[in-house]
């Protein structure tokens, strides 16, 4: 077949805009073949021989079919198919590569770079990865990270599961061209009895069910399921299954009568069963990060519950109402981490509503001050215009990088009599929020806490996003009241000298990296505390 060398436009038009709808890059001429093809070796090196003139992007409307690879590892061109591929391997570096579905006889492989590697359904029995944009859906296929820890085979399992034929010893991953070499001989390509993360996985299992082990942990391991022989061990006790794709969990869970510590953080759970909450045991629940709606009734035995990152932000930013159980008397430390939680219960000792860049609180929880035994609050992280003004037991209180709204300075804490450690961290380098003003630290240095131990006042000084200026001894004047200070972190403020009655403090450890203080403070600091961190 003839191919046609076209502009862009034209050839995207000829192929109802197949290459608009995929490609990301900019390309002027494509060679568009227009039926099905067939080459003897490999791709490109077949298609440049029968090109009319230069292109940057080539293009199949129809079937394509290789007698060697699909190989792009310079930025141009970039290949299209919009029919079903055959080829040895298909392979991609630099450029970008769109196929439809298609057979692999070795496998796939996508090379670092900048380029995207996607197909449709693709019949492969390996896909192996080295740091790519490689978006391939190959069922049954084995994968292969040969640059991280993800896939079947891994760069820290590579070189205990493969034959040292195909291994690059010096980097501990596979050698592309040995494993093709020896693939094509029909030669085995991994040691005898290697298994894949999720055979290993279920070894493990297995191991801990024979070994009548009493705790489980398989964070982060290769599950598209509940292992089945967990439900077999009623005499577990703590069961981890953080960052697994179970997708659910079964009812049989009710069978571990013992289990105290439940955690199934960021699990693809859309429900938890309420065998969960019969479970006679359990004190520590923990489900952050699953899109649940809600929890099930009967979870009063509770002691601890994570219920971070339950909901993504609206359009507008606020982030969706997570409504407690009412029966969760027995809580005593709730958290709830990117969460506008409500329903906390009264008895809760330690809390967490630490905010990020992308889920946030714009308001203080309305039950807040009505915990009346709280003795550690982090609320560091998000947008307040305002701050609870009525905490009186609580020992430690995080307000970092929670502080560039405030409409009115920071509440003199000296009605906190219990508390002995307060961050007031001013900003971050990822913070969307500007450094607080200066004006709000006058409260806190006007009326000391006689009980504070540890203070945080770090990261106030000039910034892009807020245009403060660099702290200064002034904006710190009343410090020497803080008698019982121990750790004190000033670090990140651009201070160029220090208050005089600083040096009267008891400190055990000062941080003041990061500012631009004169040769004298410098050495005044060394003399007066020479643990210092300059």
């Amino acid at each position: 077949m003839i191919p046609e060398l076209l502009p862009f436009a034209e050839a995207d038009a000829r192929l109802d805009g197949g290459l608009s709808a995929c490609f990301q890059g900019y390309y002027e001429t494509v060679l568009l073949f227009a039926g099905d093809v067939a080459f003897d070796g490999d791709l490109l090196p077949a298609v440049a021989a029968v090109a009319p003139g230069p292109f940057d992007l080539v293009a199949f409307a129809g079937d394509l079919t290789v007698g060697g690879a699909v190989a792009a590892y310079e930025a141009t061109p970039g290949v299209y198919v919009g029919g079903f591929t055959r080829a040895e391997t298909l392979e991609g570096g630099d450029a970008e590569v769109y196929l439809g579905d298609g057979a692999f006889t070795y496998f796939v492989y996508g090379h670092y770079n900048d380029g995207i590697l996607e197909t449709g359904r693709v019949d492969t029995p390996w896909v192996v990865n080295f740091d790519h944009d490689l978006r391939v859906t190959a069922p049954g296929a084995t994968r292969v990270d040969n640059f991280g820890v993800d896939g079947d085979f891994h760069r820290g399992t590579i070189t205990g599961s493969f034959v040292p034929e195909v291994l690059d010893a010096k980097r501990g991953n596979l050698d592309l061209d040995a494993f093709l070499e020896r693939l094509r001989a029909g030669l085995p390509v991994l040691l005898a009895g290697a298994l894949t993360a999720r055979q290993q996985a279920l070894a493990d299992v297995a191991a801990a069910h024979d070994a009548h082990a009493t705790d489980l942990d398989l964070t982060g391991r290769d599950l598209d399921g509940f292992p089945e022989q967990i439900l077999t061990m009623p005499w577990l006790r703590t069961l981890v299954l953080d960052q697994t794709a179970l997708g659910e969990l079964p009812d049989g869970i009710a069978a571990l009568t013992a289990l105290e510590t439940l955690s199934v953080r960021s699990c693809r759970l859309t429900s938890l069963p309420v065998a969960v909450a019969a479970l006679p045991a359990l004190r520590v629940l923990r489900v952050a990060g699953n899109p649940l709606p809600a929890l099930p009734a009967g979870l009063g035995s509770l002691v601890e519950l994570d219920v971070s990152g339950m909901a993504r932000p609206s359009a507008t930013g606020d982030l969706p109402v997570f409504e407690l159980p009412a029966d969760l008397t027995g809580l005593r430390r709730l958290v709830a981490d990117g969460t506008d939680v409500a329903g906390i219960p009264a008895g809760v000792r330690e809390l967490s509503l630490r905010g990020s860049t992308w889920q946030h609180l714009r308001r203080v929880p309305p039950g807040l001050t009505g915990l009346r035994h709280l003795r550690r609050l982090d609320l560091s992280g998000n947008a307040f215009d305002a701050l609870p003004a009525d905490l009186p037991d609580v020992e430690e209180l995080d307000l970092a990088n929670a502080l560039g709204l405030l409409r009115t300075p920071l509440p003199g804490f000296a009605g906190l009599p219990r508390l002995r450690v307060l961050r007031l961290s001013g900003g971050t380098d990822h913070s969307a929020l500007p450094v607080p003003p200066h004006s709000l630290l006058r409260p806190v240095f006007a009326a000391p806490v006689a009980t504070l131990v540890e203070l945080s006042v770090d990261r106030w000084g000039p910034s892009d996003k807020g245009g403060r200026g660099p702290l200064t001894a002034g904006d710190l004047a009343g410090i020497g009241g803080f008698r019982a200070l121990r750790v004190l972190d000033l670090s990140f403020n651009e201070l160029r000298s220090l208050p005089d009655d600083l040096f009267t403090l008891p400190l055990d450890r000062l941080d003041l990296r990061y500012n631009r203080l004169d040769a004298a403070s410098r050495a005044r600091v060394r003399e007066v505390f020479p643990q210092a961190e300059l």
